[in-house]
C-alpha cells in the first residue's frame, strides 16, 4: 500500500474517531456537571492534565520508536534488505521496563503532593496513577503500529476503546460512583488498546515481536536516552503548551472557574484536534521519507501539508467565532460563558499554534529537532510566565493571551528563520504564499460574525444552518486552491481514481 493510501486510510478512520468524540464528549461533559457538580468536573480535569505531566517520565523513548521504525522501513525499501523491527521494539521495551521503577516513584510523590483541595479526587487519582504505572511499558506496542503505518487498524482500535470508555463511565456515574467512575473509565482507555495492539502484531506483523528481549547494559541504556534526548526535551516543551493554561486558572483561580474555561473554549480545543491529526497521520510518512533522502520531496509535502492545515484551521475559526457564544449557553446553561473576547484569543492562538506545526514538520522534514525542541521549550516557558501576568490583570481572557503571547514572540519568529535558511527562500515570501488563503479566510470569517449577531442562530435549527451555511462558505472559497500546485498533484489522481471507479 503506497504512502498516500496509507495516510488516506488513517486519516478517514482518525475523523471519523474525532467526530464521534467530540459529539459524545459533548454530551458526556454536559451530563458530569450534571451529575458530579461543576466543582468535581473541574477537579477531574485538573487530575487528567497532572496524569499528562506524569508521561514525561517516558523522556521520548515512546515518541522515539514510530520514528525509529519507519526509518527503517524506509531504509530496507533503499537498500533491499529486510526490516530488523524485533530489534528496535526489544530495546525499546528493555528501556521502559529500565524507567518504570522511576516512573513508580514519580506518581507516588505526585500523589502526595496533591493540594488539599482535591481530597474528592485522592483515591481516584491513586486508582488511575496505579494504573498508569502498569501499563507504561505496554504503550510501546501502539507505536510501533503507528510506525508500521497501520494507521487503518489504530483508527478501528481508538473507536473502539472509546466507545468501551464512555459506557463504563455513564454506567458508574449514574450509580453514583462519582469520581471513581471516570477513573474506571481512564483506566480501560489504557487497558484495551495495549491488549489489541499486541494481538495485530501477533498476528498481522509477527517478525516484529521479538522472541526475547536483547540484553542491555547500562551504558547501552543511557546510550539510548541520549538518542531520545531533543524528544525528551520536546515532550517537556509540549506539556508547558498543552492545556497550562487550564492548569494555571485551576491553581490560580479555583476549580469552578477552571470548568469555565474549560467549556468556553471545549469547542475550540475539540475542533483544533482535526488539522492536528493531519500532522498527526502524516508523521511517520515523513520520517520514512527523510530516511530516502529526497530533499526536493519533502519540501513538496511540506508545503502540502501547510495548506492543508490552515484550510482546515480556518473552517474551525469560522465556525467557533461564529457559534461558540449561542453553543456554550444551550450546552452548559448551568455553567457561565467566558466571553467573546476570550474566545477570540484562543482561536487566534489555535490558528497560529496550527501554522507553527506545519514549519515545526518542515524543519523535522531537515534534521532540526535540535532547534524544534529548544524553541518549543522556551516558547512553553514563555507562556506559562504570560499565562500568570495576564490572568492576574485580565482574568480568564488573560490565560489565553499567555498561549498568544509564547507563539507570537518565539515560535513562529524562529521557526520561519530557520525554515527560510534551509530553503534559502526569505521568511516573507514563505508567509505571502499563503495570501490565497488569507484572504479567503478573511472573507468567510467577516461572513460568519454577520451571522452570529443577525440573530438567525436563536432556534436549535437555525444554529446549526447557520453554522453549516458558513463552513459551507468557506470551503466555496478554498476548494479552488486544492486544485492548484503543489496540492494539485495528489488530489487530480485522486480525482482520476474515484471517476475511474464510477464510470
Amino acid at each position: 500500500m503506497s504512502r498516500s493510501r496509507r495516510f488516506l486510510g488513517g486519516l478517514g478512520f482518525g475523523y471519523v474517531y474525532q467526530a464521534m468524540v467530540l459529539l459524545a464528549g459533548l454530551w458526556l461533559t454536559k451530563f458530569l456537571i450534571r451529575n458530579i457538580g461543576q466543582h468535581d468536573y473541574g477537579l477531574w480535569v485538573l487530575g487528567a492534565q497532572s496524569i499528562y505531566y506524569l508521561g514525561l517520565m517516558d523522556l521520548g523513548v515512546v515518541a522515539l520508536l514510530p520514528r525509529a521504525v519507519a526509518y527503517e522501513t524506509g531504509r530496507a525499501l533503499t537498500d533491499g534488505t529486510p526490516p530488523n523491527i524485533a530489534q528496535i521494539l526489544g530495546e525499546s521495551a528493555r528501556v521502559v521496563l529500565a524507567q518504570t521503577p522511576f516512573v513508580a516513584i514519580a506518581a507516588a510523590g505526585l500523589w502526595l503532593a496533591s493540594p488539599p483541595e482535591w481530597a474528592n479526587l485522592k483515591w481516584p487519582l491513586a486508582g488511575i496513577m496505579t494504573v498508569f504505572v502498569v501499563m507504561f511499558p505496554a504503550r510501546i506496542l501502539s507505536a510501533t503500529l503507528d510506525g508500521l503505518q497501520d494507521l487503518s487498524f489504530l483508527g478501528k482500535m481508538q473507536i473502539a476503546t472509546w466507545i468501551a470508555n464512555m459506557a463504563i463511565m455513564v454506567l458508574l456515574v449514574s450509580r453514583g460512583l462519582g469520581l471513581a467512575s471516570l477513573a474506571a473509565g481512564w483506566a480501560a482507555l489504557q487497558m484495551i488498546p495495549a491488549v489489541c495492539a499486541y494481538i495485530r502484531l501477533r498476528k498481522r506483523f509477527p517478525g516484529a515481536l521479538p522472541d526475547k528481549l536483547p540484553t542491555m547494559t547500562s551504558r547501552e541504556i543511557l546510550r539510548y536516552f541520549r538518542r531520545t534526548l531533543w524528544l525528551s526535551v520536546a515532550q517537556v516543551a509540549q506539556s508547558l503548551l498543552s492545556n497550562s493554561d487550564l492548569m494555571v486558572v485551576g491553581l490560580t483561580m479555583g476549580p469552578e472557574l477552571a470548568a469555565v474555561y474549560s467549556c468556553s473554549g471545549k469547542l475550540v480545543s475539540a475542533l483544533a484536534n482535526q488539522p492536528q491529526l493531519l500532522m498527526n497521520v502524516a508523521s511517520p510518512a515523513v520520517a520514512e521519507l527523510r530516511a530516502m533522502g529526497d530533499r526536493t520531496r519533502m519540501l513538496t509535502v511540506s508545503i502540502c501539508l501547510t495548506r492543508l492545515m490552515m484550510s482546515a484551521s480556518g473552517l474551525v475559526a469560522c465556525v467557533v467565532l461564529a457559534a461558540n457564544p449561542r453553543f456554550v449557553a444551550w450546552w452548559v446553561p448551568n455553567v457561565a460563558f467566558g466571553g467573546l473576547k476570550l474566545t477570540f484569543l484562543l482561536v487566534a492562538a489555535m490558528m497560529l499554534r496550527h501554522l507553527n506545526m506545519t514549519t515545526a514538520v518542515a524543519l523535522v522534514c531537515f534534521g532540526q529537532e535540535r532547534r524544534i525542541s529548544l524553541t518549543t521549550l522556551t516558547d512553553g516557558a514563555v507562556t506559562i510566565v504570560c499565562c500568570l501576568i495576564g490572568i492576574h490583570f485580565w482574568g480568564l481572557s488573560g490565560a489565553a493571551v499567555g498561549s498568544l503571547t509564547g507563539v507570537l514572540l518565539v515560535s513562529l519568529p524562529l521557526n520561519f528563520m530557520g525554515l527560510a535558511a534551509e530553503t534559502g527562500v526569505s521568511p516573507w515570501l514563505i508567509l505571502r504564499s499563503l495570501a490565497p488563503w488569507i484572504w479567503r479566510f478573511g472573507l468567510a470569517a467577516a461572513i460568519g460574525q454577520a451571522v452570529r449577531v443577525s440573530g438567525w442562530m436563536t432556534t436549535m435549527p437555525g444554529f446549526f444552518a447557520c453554522c453549516a451555511g458558513v463552513g459551507a462558505v468557506y470551503g466555496a472559497l478554498v476548494l479552488p486552491m486544492f486544485f492548484e500546485e503543489p496540492l494539485a498533484q495528489y488530489t487530480r489522481p485522486l480525482i482520476e481514481r474515484l471517476h475511474a471507479k464510477l464510470a
